[in-house]
């Protein structure tokens, strides 16, 4: 086939492209509610991995994986300055498609693992079958390919293509480990974790964030998961692990450079109080900032209060006021829909002042009623009072209406 002739001359580049263009695939999609067979809860509260495991798994470029995709189109048709984003997306799917079914027996392992993932979640317009994906993963791992021995022990912990098996599930995990998968280590070291063998859990977790951090190849994307489930662990009290925050920093201050909202927020903490590093209130603010705009909600909740708090010592320049005031007050509802109650708090404060925004009484109610919910004395107090405001302010609006004023 055509496709085949011009893309086997540069094939390692299509099968890195593939591989990153997979992992942004596959990570959202991996997201579902399957059961695991694995117990992943520790007995000791602070070392429970629902707390500490950080909410955003991967370092991910978009726009720099629609260009790598642009790229490998390049180099097969040599012009893509007319195609559009969607065309790219068609073309390279069209590309990818024919690459994987063309050269599975070609460069065998790696290959297969690309396609059972595609497989798997029905990429490129592979038609997704997951007991031929378990296969592909079957025949990847025997030949020792770290990836696909991670997602065939994912397969037995979820029951995907086969039926659920916690015991082959975890010695998968191990052998994906000790390939030197980022993802593998971690998880691993989590398991490890839920049963009570910290000291070694967290040298495969260190592990993880040395293999991608000293030039060894991940697999894909950068997995920022164990920098800052490691810089959490590094600061509790425990006798396999000896306290230390300035390398707990260290680790922080590593996941932020790769984006890791909680790992930003947590190295901001540090500069902001000054206790174990010197206070530094411009480093603890940029750290702030960047954990704001990567989504995190407290993050968003400082920043934006910052924002209003310099508006409000503007004085006449309303202009620049008035942005900082709006922008603030947009962060603070991001916040707010994330659940962060101190959030909703001061979102319900701007919607029933005018904050911001336009005037809203109703929809401060009903902000202030969702914090009461959660605990939140004050706001049970606010919501009644909003409530006589508006039912006034309704009897108000009816007289007005009689005697059309």
């Amino acid at each position: 086939m055509k496709v085949r002739g011009m893309i086997e001359s540069m094939s390692k580049a299509f099968v890195e492209c593939l591989e990153t263009c997979i992992e942004n695939y596959c990570y959202d999609l991996e997201k579902d509610n399957q059961k695991s067979v694995i117990n992943y809860h520790s007995k000791n509260a602070y070392l429970n991995n629902d707390n500490l495991t950080a909410n955003d798994s991967w370092s991910i470029d978009l726009m720099s994986s629609l260009e790598s995709k642009k790229t490998m189109i390049r180099l097969i048709e040599n012009d893509v300055s007319d195609l559009s984003d969607v065309e790219v997306e068609e073309k390279f799917d069209y590309y990818a498609k024919n690459f994987l079914i063309n050269n599975i027996n070609q460069f065998k392992k790696k290959v297969d693992s690309l396609y059972a993932r595609s497989l798997e979640f029905g990429l490129f317009g592979i038609k997704k079958n997951i007991k031929e994906a378990f296969r592909y993963y079957k025949i990847a791992s025997s030949l020792q390919e770290p990836v696909s021995t991670f997602y065939l022990a994912r397969c037995y912990e979820f029951g995907i293509g086969v039926e659920a098996n916690e015991k082959i599930s975890i010695e998968f995990y191990r052998a994906a480990s000790k390939l030197g998968y980022p993802r593998a280590l971690y998880k691993y070291s989590v398991i490890l974790l839920a049963k009570g063998q910290v000291g070694v859990a967290i040298s495969f977790m260190r592990q993880s964030i040395i293999r991608q951090t000293s030039g060894f190849p991940t697999g894909g994307n950068i997995f920022i998961k164990p920098f800052y489930h490691l810089g959490c662990l590094y600061r509790v009290d425990h006798p396999d692990i000896i306290k230390d925050h300035i390398y707990a920093l260290k680790v922080f201050e590593q996941g932020s450079q790769l984006n890791c909202k909680d790992s930003s927020y947590a190295a901001a903490q540090y500069y902001e109080d000054g206790i174990y590093v010197k206070k530094d209130s411009v480093k603890s603010f940029c750290l702030f900032k960047r954990a704001a705009s990567l989504g995190h909600p407290d993050a968003m909740v400082k920043i934006s209060l910052i924002l209003l708090r310099a508006a409000f010592f503007m004085g006449d320049r309303s202009q620049y006021r008035k942005k900082h005031v709006e922008i603030g007050f947009k962060m603070l509802e991001k916040s707010a829909i994330q659940g962060c109650l101190p959030g909703i708090i001061y979102t319900a404060k701007c919607l029933s002042l005018g904050i911001g925004t336009n005037q809203d009484l109703l929809q401060a109610l009903w902000w202030y009623r969702i914090a009461a919910k959660l605990g939140d004395i004050d706001s049970d107090r606010m919501a009644r009072k909003l409530k006589k405001a508006i039912k006034k302010q309704t009897k108000l609006d009816r007289y007005l209406l009689k005697f059309d004023l």
